[in-house]
């Protein structure tokens, strides 16, 4: 009887285990196809997605295949049509079409290129044979003082170091332009202590006229540089402003300038004008 009743309780056990085991087993297959489902369903949407994608491709390629075409056959007529008009202008003439008018359409261009080039080279030709002049001087005073100047009396540099072109001159201390053109001076002088104010005056002139001016101090340098157009003959100097003054010479003093560039003639064939 108690071996019945054991036997019984086993068999009870195993069924549960077995119903238990089942129900597991069921619930993880169960998930398992679930999300093979959305899977496979991720898929498929993917692979319409692709199709759409492949197929608009497909289509744009079609579309960029027939406008090659159709401009490939435009530019094939307007070539024709170059051929047609240049052998129809050498039949005009008597002649027979050149081979190469006929097959090479870009000889036009080609020859408009070369007379543009030829004219530039002519051009350019014209600006080197403009002969430039040169021009440039450095001055110096070496006597120890200079004393008692009058009112706009040109400073007499008398001590030329360069002169090319000959156009400073010592006796009088004045620049003549040769050529028009753009020219730069310096000037430098040093001051003495000749009147109670301790300091002078000076100026650059052209023609006379003054421009750029100096305040020279007892024992100190002043200099400044003067940038002007000149046309040919004008004159440049440095002159002092007031009377009685002076300056100190012994190469502390000293004047230059050169010819930056030389104006060219304006007319029609020079490049630029």
């Amino acid at each position: 009887m108690a071996a019945t009743k054991y036997l019984i309780f086993v068999c009870s056990c195993l069924i549960v285990f077995r119903n238990v085991l089942t129900e597991s087993v069921t619930s993880d297959i169960h998930n398992l196809i679930g999300a093979l489902v959305t899977r496979i369903e991720s898929l498929e949407s993917n692979e319409a997605a692709n199709k759409a994608e492949i197929v608009r491709l497909v289509t744009k390629i079609e579309m960029m295949e027939r406008d090659f075409k159709r401009k490939e056959n435009e530019m094939s007529r307007e070539i024709n049509d170059l051929k047609t008009m240049v052998s129809q202008k050498g039949m005009s003439h008597g002649q027979q079409p050149m081979e190469s008018d006929v097959t090479d359409e870009r000889q036009p261009i080609r020859s408009a290129a070369r007379r543009t080039i030829k004219r530039q080279v002519a051009k350019s030709r014209q600006v080197r044979e403009f002969p430039e002049n040169e021009v440039a001087f450095y001055a110096t005073h070496s006597e120890h003082d200079i004393h008692h100047l009058g009112v706009n009396q040109i400073l007499q540099f008398q001590q030329v170091i360069t002169n090319i072109g000959q156009a400073y001159n010592n006796s009088t201390g004045a620049f003549r332009a040769p050529v028009g053109g753009t020219y730069v001076f310096h000037a430098t002088v040093l001051g003495i202590d000749i009147k109670t104010a301790n300091h002078m005056y000076a100026h650059f002139a052209v023609d006379g006229t003054p421009y750029s001016r100096f305040w020279v101090t007892g024992g100190d340098q002043s200099s400044q540089m003067f940038v002007v157009d000149l046309k040919p003959g004008q004159t440049v100097s440095v002159r002092n402003d007031f009377a009685d003054e002076g300056f100190v010479g012994q190469h502390f003093s000293t004047f230059s300038g050169f010819l930056l560039y030389q104006h060219m003639p304006s007319t029609g064939s020079i490049i630029g004008k």
